[in-house]
């Protein structure tokens, strides 16, 4: 019979306060009471629909296939648990689960539970059950130790302090750090904490927005900037810092027998090797640092389905699907590399991971390759065969049995179809039946059974002991003994495995530095590897690390330790790091290691403006040409503050250059690659003194590409014949469309005051208007001049051009205040028909900010932007009209043709369009509300990332985008077609905004059949066949101007 016990202690988590934390503001919670008469929280309430049922536990549980010779139990199951988001386990073996009720909408009166489960008669279901905690927020990550609780509960890390380990909070928790972003991160919140080999407290971030965290006080100068990452916290010296950053939303981490760290991910790559300091490929957005330049790719050596759209790969039981074989889908949630001791040898090491759309486990094998690991497919583990499997986290227990949480639902992060919150489960997965445990508790061993316990097979004990070792190296107790032990057991032990495990117990105690020497001339690359790690992390001085950091560098030959070497150097300082880094590559090839040339950069690019000498030196030495274009492109970026810098770069480019012609290489020398790069978004930059003589050496090496480099970086320089030259192909109409319409816009990017004048650029560009070959880029090209002429003459060939050129017409006529009003006047008189017009184009007019223009505009065209309350009559009526007209199919196909007019030119649907927001295949948009909000007001809620600036220019120019980077020297703006980098130094103002890149009124003048065709086409499940419909969309990557 199952004891149910629901007296928790409710704390009024996070407390009632009122003041403000480095910035960020805590909730004010009001009390009530959180569990019913039935205790059933009260917040457990369903909003999928009625008609919804899962199955029962039971059933689901007889669904569950894995392989021969397993055997799973219910562990719990509903009415007893809901909504399992988070567990873990404490010393006496006992389940400690989050109930999340607070998601979706992170609402701060849906109180969250922790709930510890424990099953006395080890039959694989639990018999015992206490509430903990009954009225958290946000609860999204739990572990325990060090007399407490911890707890991510957006925008906070808390500590529950149960420092008599009596099961009931022994006081208000403790908010250890704030700033993590809840509002606008969705279900990429700050989420999941385990403790690391090396004693930190480890968490994830995702990508949808960006926090700002540190402890309460902090000060936003002091304060750790993230995005998606992962992170770690000190739990006694209370130091927060980012590990990496990258990917898209972690949601599963684990380490292996040596200590190397692996996470999980969804979309683009479903695992990852954990490197401090790495700077991983983004789904989208720019890395945090501009500079970073290359991201690195995940360790999986494939993906878990098809290819294609990843958005296609959810699966529905019983219908076939062509991703089933390659693992069912790209979302994954949990992380957990088998190290326990009950099921067999071939599943220790492998990294199993729930699979969301795939109602499955995953299980990859992990594989040492190169510098790093990378991971191979294995057989799927576990088959749901359930369309309401959620598997959320799955980790070993003290038997070696696994414990898998199933969220029990039919939505996900993207499905808004309700929550279904009173269902979850907890599986236990065991092969055969495991030994039976006496009941214990690890916190009443001796020190010396503590570390006795290093031995054991399942890591499970392995883990805890060594916490509480370094719990108790905080008190006040003599570890003497303690530390004469692990050093003996350390020097004697001949597996590696189980050397690690006492030298990891040695630096929780605080003495690894005693065996640091031993490390880092051991024979075994794994113990040289932490010997690395540990390096900073001990009371060495700085100086002394980083001559041992260079020593273990000229001598290293395992690409695992160099690669662990180039993630330390960021800890070196920094007039150091150069020592280690040519270490690296003086007497080993790194150009055919990517991760290794990544981690690199990442460690020497903070320190190449600080001493360009050496940092030219260096990229000499380096076989890598990514490493001597990024010093080149680096050094190019802030040329205008560092020009003697840039002049040293000249002369070495010279002498490369000179070189490249006495043995007739045809190669493009990589620093003149940088050097390109560098200088885009520039204008008007001093040419070097060494220009002339490095142009004359690339011409006469009959070298095209670099020719075509130097005339486009000439320009910048203010060349008159590169200028000239540039001018020459331009209107050269023998010349392929594509070398001229570069030309075009390499004149457009450096044409300025006292650049090319005599060239009369403006008038060259009104002259190509009608030149098929290079119109489009003309047309683009004449925002950046203020000419009296570009009206009357665009507006002269209106009729004539196509829709992306008249598009493109209106674009430029709606770039500065003067074009608009005759852009105004063409709609009055019916030249430019007012349908022509977008909304994006009427609120970059609006936001030149004339309220002159904005009443003329609204006169002839209509409002930009719409009240609440008339936005809100807009949805509603649209809903009656989709209601009436039910009984009329949509058609999809014209839906479509209308998304690639209104939608395709910022956002992806199946595929189709372009990345300047979200992904639509993804999202909610088969729920009509959710649909309808994010078309009719979709400022309403607006990530930080796509929050629009209104940019104007010294020149008069106004643009609308998103600033996605802004360096020294140049602002990158996306826009709703493409990204333009402006030099910083014709930006006159920037205003902020809290608008949405996506305009209001998006379904102007559009029918009820064309917005009920739209309407469907972005709730289908599937893409449809175009209609014959016109695109008018032409969007670029990028313009230079």
């Amino acid at each position: 019979m199952r004891h149910s016990n629901t007296s928790g202690r409710r704390l009024g988590l996070l407390l009632v306060v009122s003041v403000f934390f480095g910035g960020a503001a805590t909730d004010t919670l009001i009390a009530e009471t959180p569990t019913g008469a039935n205790g059933v929280p009260r917040q457990a309430i369903n909003t999928q629909d009625p008609q919804d049922i899962p199955p029962p536990p039971l059933q689901a549980l007889a669904a569950l296939k894995v392989p021969a010779g397993f055997d799973v139990s219910l562990f719990a199951g509903e009415p007893d648990v809901h909504q399992p988001l988070a567990f873990t386990f404490d010393d006496r073996g006992r389940l400690w689960v989050i109930e999340n009720y607070s998601y979706p909408e992170w609402n701060a009166e849906a109180y969250d539970r922790i709930v510890i489960f424990e099953d006395t008669d080890q039959d694989g279901q639990f018999d015992k059950k206490k509430v903990f905690l009954d009225d958290g927020h946000q609860l999204t990550g739990i572990e325990i130790g060090f007399g407490g609780v911890w707890c991510t509960a957006a925008p906070y890390l808390i500590f529950i302090p149960d420092g008599d380990r009596d099961d009931q909070p022994d006081g208000p928790p403790q908010i250890l750090l704030d700033g993590f972003n809840l509002r606008e991160v969705g279900h990429n919140v700050v989420n999941g904490l385990r403790w690391g080999p090396d004693g930190w407290l480890y968490g994830r971030h995702g990508i949808k927005a960006t926090s700002h965290v540190g402890a309460p006080g902090t000060s936003d100068k002091q304060r750790t900037t993230l995005n998606c990452s992962i992170w770690r916290f000190h739990p006694v010296h209370k130091i927060f810092e980012v590990v990496s950053h990258g990917t898209t939303n972690p949601w599963g981490f684990d380490y292996d027998d040596y200590g190397e760290m692996f996470f999980t991910n969804n979309v683009i790559g479903h695992l990852w090797h954990l490197l401090p300091g790495a700077r991983y490929e983004r789904m989208y957005g720019s890395h945090l640092n501009p500079n970073t330049f290359v991201s690195m790719t995940s360790t999986s050596d494939h993906l878990h389905f098809a290819g294609g759209l990843w958005s296609e790969s959810r699966k529905e039981i019983g219908e076939p699907n062509l991703h089933d074989e390659y693992g069912g889908g790209h979302s994954h949630c949990g992380g957990m590399i088998y190290l326990g001791d009950n099921w067999p040898e071939q599943y220790r090491g492998k990294m199993f991971m729930c699979n969301t759309h795939g109602k499955r486990v995953n299980m990859d094998a992990l594989r040492r390759a190169g510098s790093s690991y990378t991971a191979e497919h294995g057989q799927d583990f576990l088959f749901a065969n359930s369309d309401w499997f959620r598997g959320v986290e799955l980790k070993y227990g003290p038997d070696g049995g696994v414990f898998l949480t199933d969220w029990t639902d039919l939505g996900e992060c993207h499905d808004r179809d309700g929550i279904h919150r009173r269902s979850g489960r907890i599986y236990k997965i065991t092969y055969g039946k495991p030994s039976r445990l006496a009941a214990f508790d690890l916190q009443d061993l001796s020190t010396p059974e503590l570390i006795d316990l290093q031995n054991h097979k399942n890591d499970w004990f392995v883990r805890h002991a060594r916490r509480i070792l370094q719990e108790r190296a905080v008190g006040d107790g003599d570890l003497t003994t303690a530390v004469r032990l692990l050093k003996n057991r350390f020097r004697e032990s001949v597996d590696t495995t189980r050397k690690l495990r006492f030298l990891w117990c040695l630096h929780a105690l605080g003495q690894s530095g005693a065996v640091l020497e031993d490390l880092l001339n051991d024979s075994n690359e794994h113990l040289r590897v932490w010997g690395v790690r540990l390096l900073f992390e001990n009371d060495v001085p700085k100086i002394d690390c980083a001559t041992a950091l260079a020593d273990l560098a000229h001598r290293e030959t395992s690409g695992l330790v160099r690669l662990h070497i180039a993630a330390a150097m960021a800890k070196v300082p920094n007039a150091l790091r150069w020592a280690v880094a040519a270490a690296l590559v003086e007497k080993i090839p790194v150009a055919h290691d990517e991760r290794l040339m990544a981690m690199i950069w990442y460690a020497i690019e903070p320190v190449v403006l600080q001493d360009a000498d050496k940092a030219l030196q260096f990229s000499m030495l380096s076989d890598a040409a990514l490493l001597q274009e990024f010093v080149a492109r680096r050094i190019t970026v802030s040329a205008v503050s560092y020009a003697g810098d840039f002049e040293k770069l000249m002369v070495i480019m010279v002498r490369q250059q000179a070189m490249f012609n006495k043995t007739q290489s045809q190669e493009v020398l990589p620093m003149l690659v940088g050097l390109g790069v560098g200088v885009r978004g520039q204008r008007q930059m001093e040419m070097p003194k060494s220009w002339r003589s490095f142009a004359d050496l690339v011409k006469a090496s009959g070298n095209e590409k670099g020719r075509q480099l130097v005339q486009q970086v000439g320009a910048v320089f203010g060349d008159g014949v590169a200028l000239a030259q540039l001018v020459s192909v331009a209107s050269d109409k023998d010349l392929a469309a594509e070398v001229r319409t570069t030309a075009v816009n390499s004149l457009v990017s450096v044409a300025g005051e006292g650049v090319g004048s005599e060239l009369k650029i403006p008038e060259l560009l009104q002259g190509m208007i009608g030149d098929r070959a290079v119109q489009m880029a003309a047309i683009r090209g004449l925002r950046r001049f203020d000419h009296v002429q570009t009206p009357k003459l665009l507006l002269g060939k209106y009729a004539s051009l196509d829709k992306p050129l008249k598009n493109a017409v209106i674009d430029t006529l709606s770039s500065r205040e003067d074009y608009a009003y005759e852009l105004l006047a063409a709609l009055e008189t019916g030249r430019v028909p007012r349908e022509h017009v977008t909304p994006q184009q009427a609120r970059q007019i609006s936001n030149i900010n004339s309220a002159e223009l904005t009443e003329k505009l609204s006169e002839l065209w209509g409002a930009v932007q719409i009240s609440s309350e008339e936005q809100l009559k807009k949805i509603s009526l649209i809903k009656a009209m989709l209601v009436t007209q039910s009984d009329v199919p949509p058609d999809l196909s014209q839906g479509r043709a209308t998304y690639k007019q209104r939608c395709a030119s910022c956002h992806k649907l199946f595929g189709d369009g372009e990345k300047i927001g979200p992904d639509l295949t993804g999202s909610g948009r088969a729920n009509i509300d959710y649909a309808l909000q994010n078309v009719v007001t979709p400022s309403a809620v607006v990530a930080t990332g796509f929050q629009v600036s209104v940019i104007e220019t010294v020149a008069g120019r106004v643009l609308t985008g998103v600033v996605t980077l802004e360096s020294e020297q140049v602002l990158m703006v996306q826009t709703d077609k493409e990204q333009i980098r402006l030099p910083v130094s014709e930006v006159d103002k920037i205003r902020k905004s809290k608008q949405s890149l996506m305009p209001e009124n998006l379904l102007k003048d559009l029918t009820d059949e064309q917005i009920r065709n739209l309407i469907a086409y972005l709730a289908s499940p599937v893409q449809v066949p175009v209609s014959g419909a016109d695109d008018v969309t032409d969007v670029k990557d990028s313009t230079d101007e």
